[in-house]
């Protein structure tokens, strides 16, 4: 998608590695990505742009941030395109956009996708143009202590603690010293760790940015990290590493970065230090690594120790 107009351009990619610029003769856009640690998570506020593009989200309620982010940057005279495939569900896409929008329209339609251009916001329409105005809370047990937890829209779990997670707190082992929660999400791991070991030195790595504004709210003083994967902390060591890891790239299995995490112990666990995992039941751990120990296999997950 492209346009010559001679303005400014801002492009809105929520989905990791995917630009999707609109770029036209010496026009060059602003790219926002919140799981790209090389760009902006979110809009600057004090810029208008004419054109804002948003390449359409997995989840509904990230949808919904992104469109008001984007609205929240788009001049009067401007407008909006959300984008995408059909087989994402860009077809029933534009129901948020006509709570937003006076005009929407369907602008293309090509290649299994879809483009609708919005514009004209609606006068009564109060738009959540911060992040923190998605703020949300809600509450987890663990060892009978209450923990009041934010979350984002678009972090994993939403609005309650996963199945996995919850598993791994219940057979969480004593940890100290420096603690690395990797593919830490919100933090509720290292927000129990946290509680425990109040001296921990908690190290909290994840791709999304958003998600990692609400462990730093979750976890006071903790160090957060965007990283796109294990490789990003070579050179740093930790007496621990807790990870529930990703297992999937969109629906498909994929344990590159679960093997990659495993990998990794070799050169940053220092001397007696343990990893904590856990992975789906069905996952193939000891495939990946022999030397794995199996602590408990409940509902579906596991949780395994490896030195």
């Amino acid at each position: 998608m492209k346009t010559s107009d001679p303005f400014k351009a801002l492009t809105l990619a929520v989905a990791p590695d995917d630009n999707a610029l609109l770029i036209g003769g010496d026009v060059w856009p602003q790219a926002v990505d919140r799981r790209n640690p090389k760009l902006a998570a979110w809009p600057d506020a004090a810029r208008r742009y004419r054109t804002v593009a948003v390449r359409l989200p997995k989840a509904k309620d990230e949808m919904q941030m992104a469109l008001h982010a984007a609205a929240s940057v788009l001049s009067p005279d401007g407008a909006l395109y959300l984008f995408g495939g059909n087989d994402e569900g860009i077809g029933s896409a534009a129901k948020p956009l006509y709570g937003l929008f006076a005009d929407v329209e369907t602008a293309a339609i090509k290649h299994h996708a879809r483009v609708y251009r919005a514009s004209r916001l609606k006068p009564d329409v109060a738009v959540r143009g911060a992040v923190t105005d998605w703020r949300r809370s809600f509450a987890f047990e663990c060892g009978g202590e209450t923990f009041a937890h934010v979350t984002y829209p678009g972090v994993f779990a939403k609005e309650r603690l996963d199945a996995g997670t919850a598993l791994l707190l219940a057979h969480l082992p004593a940890l100290s010293g420096r603690v690395l929660d990797f593919g830490a999400g919100s933090g509720p791991i290292a927000q129990v760790i946290r509680a425990r070991q109040p001296d921990a030195e908690i190290v909290m790595a994840d791709i999304d940015a958003i998600a990692l504004t609400a462990a730093a709210e979750n976890v006071p003083g903790a160090r957060t990290v965007q990283v796109r994967g294990i490789a990003d902390l070579e050179g740093e060591t930790f007496d621990a590493i807790v990870s529930n890891p990703p297992v999937h790239t969109g629906v498909a299995q994929d344990f590159t970065m679960l093997r990659d995490l495993v990998d990794a112990r070799r050169t940053m666990l220092r001397r007696g230090g343990q990893m904590v995992l856990v992975v789906q039941s069905k996952v193939p751990l000891q495939d990946i690594a022999a030397d794995a120990r199996k602590v408990v296999s409940e509902d579906g997950y596991a949780v395994w120790t490896l030195a």
